[in-house]
């Protein structure tokens, strides 16, 4: 366990250990310690393990050889700024600034939902996994999403360098259009791989970070009311006026208990474009569109006067009459 002395996991740091046979400790006058916290405790982070061994059948795996997308795999782009590429053996994913995945604070001011993700479907319990090379520069902004629909998914990912929080791993909670952070994971800026992995079990959530895939950290955890399916999947950032990201997956982990792992089917994607989106989703985008409308941004299209397409229809059947006799 850790006490900091700011919000967000910031400022002075007091590492408490707890072993399994301890049931409290007492933590002495703040103002006898060497860490200058005065008198007040802003942040509160709670280290753990993976339960990886609950989850221990990888049910599905994606390393991104080859250069077509796996089949399960719907890509979201909604503003085509974003940018992927299978190359040999790792996902790349470039964002440009301004492309985002929040409401803003207050909500609808500042945010927009623009970050290009790949989504999958899946149900139940599960935890997901994926590997982020790091690079010096620290250019990667990305990692897990879990995705109920735009007012209710979760986010894990490594944040860039020029970003406020440096380089460390945050997991954030959206519901119902407002953000909180779950958690920092902090120690991890100049490691050269970076995994991340997220577990849920029912409506809860866990979110860890290692820098080996074998000792991981805690990054918090949260309830957040899911209704079966929902997607799961990687996405990519670059919020605010940052420098373009680029972040590349190494693979894309799917995990269920032994005993339910037989359970699980992959939904293979349509060829075709369709609309995948939920009854809310549609609704919410409707929103959007006639406030857009309202405002001006969006013109109606005009429609031919009722005679004017009866006529051109007649005139389209009597062309393709005379080509048929002729």
């Amino acid at each position: 366990m850790s006490f900091f002395e700011h919000v967000d996991f910031e400022g002075a740091r007091l590492p408490i250990w707890m072993a399994p046979e301890d049931y409290k400790k007492e933590i002495p006058d703040l103002h006898m310690l060497p860490q200058n916290f005065g008198d007040t405790i802003s942040s509160i982070k709670i280290e753990g393990w993976s339960s990886s061994v609950e989850f221990s059948k990888m049910v599905f795996e994606d390393e991104f050889i080859g250069n077509q997308m796996n089949p399960v795999w719907e890509w979201r782009d909604p503003k085509g700024g974003g940018y992927w590429e299978e190359q040999q053996g790792y996902l790349e994913m470039r964002t440009e600034p301004g492309q985002d995945l929040w409401h803003g604070n207050p909500p609808g001011r500042g945010g927009n939902m623009d970050a290009p993700r790949m989504l999958m479907d899946v149900s139940g319990d599960f935890a997901i996994e994926c590997r982020i090379r790091v690079s010096p520069q620290l250019k990667e902004h990305g990692g897990l999403l879990v995705w109920k629909n735009p007012r209710r998914f979760l986010r894990l990912e490594k944040t860039s360098g020029p970003h406020g929080f440096r380089g460390d791993v945050r997991f954030e909670r959206h519901v119902n259009r407002r953000f909180q952070l779950v958690g920092r994971g902090s120690g991890l800026r100049q490691v050269r791989e970076l995994y991340l992995r997220l577990e849920r079990r029912g409506n809860l959530f866990s979110g860890f970070a290692s820098e080996n895939g074998t000792n991981w950290k805690s990054c918090g955890q949260t309830y957040v009311g899911m209704g079966d399916p929902i997607q799961v999947g990687v996405h990519a950032l670059c919020p605010g006026n940052i420098p373009p990201t680029l972040t590349r997956f190494d693979y894309f982990r799917l995990f269920k208990r032994r005993k339910e792992a037989a359970e699980f089917i992959p939904v293979i994607k349509a060829t075709k474009p369709r609309d995948t989106r939920t009854a809310e989703e549609r609704r919410y985008e409707q929103l959007e569109y006639q406030e857009q409308q309202q405002s001006g941004v969006i013109e109606e299209p005009v429609e031919q006067p009722a005679d004017e397409r009866f006529e051109r229809e007649r005139e389209d059947e009597r062309r393709r009459a005379a080509r048929d006799v002729f």
